[in-house]
This record gives C-alpha cells, sequence and structure tokens, in this order.
C-alpha cells in the first residue's frame, strides 16, 4: 500500500516538474521520493538538477544519503562535506559521515565527527555510542569507558553494558566485565544495527572466559546453551560446553552428548575425540576409549604419548 502510494505521489511530482521545470521545490521532492522506491540513478540526475537551480545544503545531505543506500561511500562522503561547507552547523551532516567513516573504518576521522555533535549535545545518545564503538576498535578501551560511563548515567541499555564489558575484558578487570555481561544478559533483546554474528560470537567468548576464570563454570555452561541456539553448527561451542558438562559427574551423559554432536559437525577434531575418549573410560567403555584414543593421535600425533600410555596401562 505504501509503495503504491509514492508511485502515485511519483507520478504527482513527475507531472508537476514536466509544468514547473524551474521549480527547486517539486525537484528535490522528486529525488526524495524517487531515492525512496530505490530509483537511485534518477533520484542522483534530480538532486543534480536541484543543486544546479540552488546548491542547497539539504540537497547535497539528501543527495549524500541517496549514495549511502547505495553503498557508495566516497561519494556519500563528499556530498556530507558540501552540505558542510555550506552549513558547519548541520549536524546530521556530521552524523552521517560519521557513519561512513566508521563503516569505512576510518575511526579517527569518525571520531572527530561524532566529537562535533557531542561538543555541542553532550547528551547524544546515537554519537556517545559510536565513539565509543570506534575508540575499542581502535583499542583505546579507557576512552570507549568513559563514553559508555556517560552514556550509561543518562540512558542505560543493554547495548552499553555489553560494550563496556567487552572492554573491562580486555583491559583484564574480568570482575567488572561479568558485572556489565550480567546486566546485559538478556543479549537475544539486543537490535542495534551494527552488531554482527562476529560481535555477538566475541560477547559470549568473552564473558564465558571471564565466568571460567570466575570459576562460575554452571553459569558459563548457560551461556554456552544460549550462544548455541543462534549458532547451532558451531562445534567449537558444543566442544567447550562438553568439557565443561565433563567436570561435573552428574553431567556426563550431557557432556558425552555435547562431543558427539561436536564431532557430527566436525569429524577431523583430535581434542574432541580424545575428551570423548577420557569420558567413555571414566564411564567403563574400554572398547570406545581405544577406538577413540587412536582416532585422536592419527589427526594429531601429539596426542599419540598419551595413547600409547593409556593403552600400556590397559594392558
Amino acid at each position: 500500500m505504501l509503495t503504491l502510494l509514492l508511485y502515485a505521489k511519483l507520478l504527482l511530482y513527475k507531472l508537476l516538474v514536466y509544468i514547473n521545470p524551474n521549480e527547486i521545490y517539486f525537484i528535490s521532492n522528486l529525488a526524495i521520493i524517487q531515492s525512496q522506491l530505490k530509483l537511485y540513478s534518477d533520484a542522483l540526475w534530480s538532486y543534480s538538477l536541484s543543486i544546479l537551480l540552488d546548491p542547497d545544503p539539504n540537497i547535497f545531505f539528501n543527495r549524500g544519503l541517496t549514495y549511502y543506500e547505495m553503498r557508495k561511500l566516497n561519494p556519500a562522503i563528499e556530498q556530507f562535506s558540501e552540505a558542510l561547507s555550506l552549513n558547519p552547523n548541520f549536524f546530521e551532516a556530521y552524523y552521517n559521515r560519521a557513519c561512513v567513516y566508521q563503516d569505512k573504518k576510518m575511526f579517527e576521522l569518525a571520531i572527530l565527527d561524532y566529537t562535533e555533535i557531542i561538543t555541542r549535545n553532550p547528551s547524544d545518545y546515537s554519537s556517545l555510542f559510536n565513539r565509543s564503538s570506534c575508540y575499542a576498535y581502535l583499542g583505546d578501551f579507557s576512552s570507549s569507558i568513559s563514553d559508555l560511563n556517560t552514556l550509561i548515567s543518562l540512558h542505560p541499555f543493554k547495548e552499553a553494558y555489553s560494550l563496556r564489558g567487552t572492554c573491562y575484558y580486555f583491559l583484564k578487570n574480568t570482575s567488572l566485565a561479568l558485572k556489565d555481561y550480567y546486566s546485559a544478559r538478556n543479549f537475544d533483546s539486543i537490535t542495534y544495527d551494527c552488531i554482527d554474528d562476529q560481535e555477538i560470537h566475541l560477547y559470549y567468548q568473552n564473558r564465558l572466559e571471564s565466568l571460567t576464570k570466575n570459576k562460575n563454570t554452571l553459569q558459563a555452561i548457560n551461556d554456552l546453551t544460549s550462544h548455541i541456539t543462534r549458532k547451532q553448527q558451531d562445534s567449537n561451542l558444543y566442544f567447550t560446553r562438553g568439557f565443561l558438562n565433563s567436570q561435573f559427574p552428574e553431567r556426563l551423559e550431557e557432556a558425552l552428548q555435547d562431543f558427539n554432536t561436536c564431532l557430527s559437525y566436525d569429524s577431523n577434531n583430535a581434542n574432541a575425540y580424545f575428551e570423548r575418549a577420557k569420558l567413555k573410560a571414566y564411564l567403563q567403555d574400554y572398547v570406545g576409549c581405544k577406538k577413540d584414543m587412536l582416532k585422536a593421535s592419527s589427526l594429531d600425533s601429539s596426542l599419540l604419548p598419551y595413547t600409547c600410555l593409556w593403552l600400556f596401562s590397559r594392558n
């Protein structure tokens, strides 16, 4: 329905531009509608015509947004910069140019633009969070934490706690990292656009290591179970959960199932065969243990001495 309405408006503005070819209002609105309909080439042509008639910063800004949607990042930067040269207080242009710089991993330049916004509006949540992300990518975790502290004091939300927890983790402050990870433990509800699978995996990995260092093994198992719901075919997650489950006599069957699942996804995981062999020995399945020991040593020769020692002890 919305698309039909946009096409109706498109036809209307095309007619208005045909009747009034020098009316900037009609041409610029036509360009916006064309961009919304992803008719990017038409939109760029309309923006160019608008600029010839009136080089307004808003038109440069909108053309920059169109380039950004097209993922043409360098032209987008050029258009946002043109808008800022005409209006140095154009905050939306600073913000969007910073986002493009961030996409291009030009974090120092992104920080400069976010800082321009924060200097004028210290409580701009998006700019504070994005600048803290840039600092974190550059390894400046202290500056990232400083921004996140400000942000959390103004507007606490899960993404900020998660990122601050990761910063504390890299600063080797596992107790504070865990505190923030607990605050962000409802991780499934996180929806911010910049997160991707790698960042989610890093969150769980860092929290897992923090938990195990603090000997909170059961919570680490729960974390892994939550992460497995996201990445059901990640053999390493099953291996790690199996290893942790094997620390508890009442969880040996769960550990065995985890090692089985791990090997179903990665049949060449020598460590999984080796850990499953130890588990089978404990469960007195010596035939299965021997088979797994031999398989593990065939895949990883460094395990051969352990296999020989076990075989020797069985004779």
